[in-house]
């Protein structure tokens, strides 16, 4: 072949003049044994002829035009030596075009590449010839469309075009890419975007429906399989871009499957900093808790291929440590020989005992731990608290204090988005761990950090499991709360942000992962009945069973007073000052939990939790056995104050978790102390319950009201009362002034009872005085009142009393009031909601970090008809406009109308207009008057 191309070359230079190519004889012989021996010496030496070109590929034609391009400049540098040697001694030379090489380099790159490709074409054409030849049976007629003409979706074509043992034949392609559009590729059309689908299914009789495209989002598959399904056509997918990178499947046919749950949750792939974390890991002992649990595992499958030098298996569970380990053995079997290996070891030990862990790290030392392992199902630790302290809280100090003592590098624990503000036993106990890690980290200067993040998809104790089995079973499935939502991530991707958040901890931080948008269990359900082939109401029932003792209706991300802060990874966040928030009593406390728990004292446990945790409200409801135990425990504990506690918590639990936020209230207003936790003002009241008594039997108090004015039209849409007492002796007192001693005498439940009823008395009034003109009257609930059990029935009986239009009444709830208790919260505004009230925000935007609050509670915020912005923000608004464009962006988006306070000038009036603030109240307007 190169003979002929280096005559053709030489034509080519000519112009096509054969005529004259015998001038050149000698010197077409000599050009091409020079030119053929290098072409063949650099083919041969990139490998050219021993590759099997059935499967040539991109890469093999970079290869050639490698070689080639090599050939050519030793050919141009051989012949540049034999032109200045040109002359008498070689008359040759001189006489060779110069450009010769140079065509002849082109013509033999098309050559060669030509022919190589051209034999694949002719062996896959004869190949797919033959197979339908043998096409005899009915399933090779499977009429396929292809969503994705992207490397996927053409791999998988070829290789049904190759073989027809799958039974597929590719009918079209869709695609989004404009630029792909109308196109052949492989000889299959792509027919149009994804909202030709429907369409081409029924214009092109397609029977099935493959989705290729591994990196799609979920909210895409979703689209996607709701076009098929009005179709009534199958859909199979590919496996998604995390499970082909982490080996369990390639971009085959045979890896086709049904489209799951995890699939339309699928979010776009996680980057991880591969290089910084294989440089943490490398060559470094791992330790990991648990690593039988399903994220213990996946850091165990993860870690490995980062080429530790040794990694240990710790877990309590036997079974699971076992499949671990040989799931890794057999990993290590495939590895190839120049591949470092390391070595496993697998202990069966419980965290709890200190002796065990001491033995282990005495003889293993590890470099890095990774804690996965603890009691993490609600429900049942919520009935066995003692387990929940000796394993979430002893078992965590014990590892991180062997930790400390062996000199760890990285110590990661693994927690829980129940740790904030939580509700239940788990989540008080997982953020007590926090504590300790953080208070190691503080006092020693350790690399330690916390991982917080929500549920993960096909974990054991996951709701899409549970779900499966009872659609297996027939129905029914079982929901808790019709509007319970949750933040789901798959394992994979958790892990990939655990191993990264190991990178960016510098020590006594806590990181949070974004867990993207919830996910509502009830849409969760129906998906899986319908991915699993059946109907919603008519094959399978779902049933609401009730909230579950110490469950949410949905998770938080953040606790107040935490600082969050973007990391370099946009799906990490990081609260810096975590180490800086610990209670100055932990380890007291955690002593006498210790003691507690030996005692199985649940009540103790409860009490002494909540004296930790900012915003635990205990959920436990005992029975009398249950206090009887309570009372024998508490007689053998040493601790005399640990006793005293556990007998004021003898009262009915479910009460105290609806008045417990009281305390914590002073954290608003007192900001001298670094501690938030520990330090509470004393207050020295200056009426007594006598007198606040009397002034309430001798209807003492009086309403002011001030105008809520429409800043567009100028007209009042209502009024905001303010409770003033009418003090004998000393006049008129703003309510700012006895709140405080109505709290401490206990009779500021009473006096809100008294103040709906005026309130409402004084609409009915205005109702029939002037029938022809709707009031609004608003006035606040303390917080008392908003968690009383009898708020619903004294606020429906009170209406009902004087015939008024629930939408008359509008009650104010600070915004304080709903986060530092928004699962109960949520449920009370709801019922509020329904029967017609209107509900006001008050005092928003105090905090500027609303935004993350607001956002993770989206169902809790969405309750309100209004949120009042605080007149501390409208007083200084050239420095607080961004926070209010924000605000009002955030109340649009939820369809909630904002009231501005404290407005007193014509220049805030017009100010707050131009960014679509709808309502304004403030002395400009009125002051409030009797």
């Amino acid at each position: 072949m190169f003979l002929i191309i280096t005559t053709l070359a030489l034509i080519v230079r000519l112009d096509g003049n054969i005529s004259s190519i015998p001038d050149y004889q000698w010197l077409l012989c000599f050009a091409t044994l020079f030119f053929a021996i290098i072409k063949l010496a650099t083919l041969i030496s990139f490998g050219i002829y021993s590759r099997f070109w059935q499967y040539a590929g991109a890469r093999d034609f970079i290869d050639i035009a490698s070689a080639i391009f090599l050939a050519t400049v030793i050919e141009a540098l051989a012949l540049g030596c034999l032109y200045n040697l040109s002359g008498s001694n070689f008359p040759v030379i001189s006489n060779l075009p110069r450009s010769l090489f140079l065509i002849d380099a082109l013509l033999s790159l098309v050559a060669v590449s030509g022919f190589r490709y051209g034999m694949r074409e002719l062996l896959q054409h004869r190949k797919i010839r033959n197979a339908k030849g043998k096409v005899t049976m009915p399933q090779s007629n499977t009429r396929v469309l292809i969503v994705g003409a992207g490397n996927a979706g053409t791999s998988l074509v070829r290789q049904m075009q190759v073989s027809s043992e799958h039974g597929l034949q590719p009918i079209a392609f869709i695609d989004d890419n404009p630029s792909k559009l109308y196109q052949k590729i492989l000889g299959i059309n792509v027919v149009g975007n994804r909202f030709k689908i429907g369409h081409v299914i029924q214009s092109m009789r397609i029977d099935k429906v493959i989705i290729a495209m591994p990196s799609a989002a979920g909210e895409n598959i979703r689209a996607i399989v709701e076009i098929c399904s009005q179709k009534d056509v199958p859909v199979i997918t590919l496996p998604s871009l995390t499970e082909i990178l982490s080996g369990d499947r390639g971009i085959k046919v045979n890896n086709l499957r049904n489209v799951e749950i995890e699939d339309l949750l699928r979010r776009q792939p996680i980057e991880t900093d591969l290089q910084k974390v294989s440089e943490l890991v490398r060559g470094k002992k791992i330790l990991v808790t648990g690593a039988g649990g399903s994220i213990g595992s996946e850091i165990c499958r993860q870690v490995f291929n980062f080429q530790p030098s040794e990694i240990m298996l710790l877990g309590k569970g036997e079974n699971s440590i076992f499949l671990i380990h040989q799931e890794l053995e057999k990993a290590i079997q495939s590895m190839g020989l120049d591949i470092p290996v390391p070595k496993l070891h697998t202990y069966i030990c419980d965290i709890r005992s200190y002796s065990r862990l001491k033995y282990i790290f005495e003889n293993f030392r590890p470099d890095i731990v990774f804690h996965a392992a603890a009691h993490k199902h609600v429900p049942l630790m919520e009935l066995n608290p003692p387990e929940a302290i000796t394993t979430n809280i002893f078992g965590t100090k014990n590892l991180v204090e062997l930790a400390n003592a062996y000199n760890v590098e990285n110590f990661v624990m693994i927690s829980t988005d129940k740790a904030v503000n939580p509700t239940n036993i788990m989540g008080a106990t997982k953020r007590v761990a926090e504590m300790v890690v953080l208070q190691v980290a503080k006092k020693y200067k350790k690399s330690f950090t916390i991982v917080r993040f929500g549920n993960v998809l096909g974990s054991r104790g996951s709701v899409v499991p549970t779900f499966k089995r009872q659609i297996a079973a027939g129905g029914p499935v079982t929901i808790t709360h019709p509007d319970i939502i949750r933040y789901f991530m798959t394992i994979p991707e958790a892990v990939q942000l655990v191993l990264q958040t190991s990178v960016l901890g510098r020590g006594g931080e806590v990181c949070m992962l974004d867990m993207g948008e919830p996910v509502k269990i009830l849409d969760l359900a129906k998906d899986l009945i319908y991915l699993s082939g059946y109907e919603v109401g008519k094959d399978i029932d779902i049933v609401y069973t009730g909230l579950r003792p110490g469950e949410k209706l949905f998770e938080e991300l953040f606790i107040p007073g935490e600082k969050y802060e973007r990391t370099e990874h946009e799906k990490i966040r990081v609260v810096w000052n975590a180490s800086d928030r610990l209670p100055q009593h932990l380890d007291s406390t955690i002593a006498k939990l210790a003691e507690a728990a030996e005692y199985n004292d649940s009540w103790a446990i409860c009490s002494l939790l909540k004296t930790l945790v900012l915003g635990y409200v205990p959920s436990l409801v005992l029975n009398s056995e249950d206090e009887t135990i309570s009372n024998l425990m508490s007689d053998k504990l040493r601790d005399c104050a640990l006793t005293t506690i556990n007998q004021n918590l003898k009262i009915d639990m479910n009460k105290l978790a609806q008045v417990s936020r009281l305390e914590h209230l002073y954290d608003q207003y007192d900001q001298s102390s670094n501690d938030g936790i520990d330090y509470y003002p004393v207050y020295q009241p200056r009426f007594s319950a006598n007198d606040l008594q009397t002034a309430l039997e001798d209807q003492q108090f009086i309403f002011y009201y001030q105008p809520i004015v429409d800043l567009k039209t100028k007209k009042t849409i209502g009024f905001e009362s303010f409770l003033r007492w009418q003090h004998p002796e000393q006049g008129l007192i703003a309510s700012c002034d006895f709140i405080e001693d109505l709290e401490e005498s206990g009779l500021i439940v009473a006096l809100g009872w008294w103040t709906i009823d005026e309130i409402c008395h004084h609409i009915n009034i205005w109702e029939q005085q002037f029938p022809n003109k709707p009031i609004e009257i608003s006035l606040n609930l303390s917080v008392q009142q908003f968690f009383h059990p009898d708020l619903l029935t004294q606020i429906t009986t009170i209406i009902y009393k004087y015939a008024i239009s629930p939408s008359s009444l509008a009650l104010e709830i600070p915004e304080s009031t709903i986060r530092n208790n928004p699962q109960m919260a949520t449920v009370i505004l709801s019922k509020l909601k329904a029967l017609g009230i209107k509900l006001q925000l008050d005092k928003f935007g105090i905090d500027l970090d609303f935004v993350n609050y607001s956002q993770a509670m989206p169902l809790l915020y969405s309750q309100f008809d209004r949120l009042k912005i605080h007149q501390t923000v409208i007083q200084d608004l050239t420095t607080n406009n961004q926070l209010l464009i924000s605000i009002n962006k955030f109340a649009q988006a939820l369809n909630i109308d904002v009231i501005a306070v404290g407005v007193e000038t014509a220049a805030q009036r017009d100010h707050l207009e131009s960014l679509n603030c709808k309502y304004g109240q403030g002395y400009l307007f009125a002051k409030p008057s009797y």
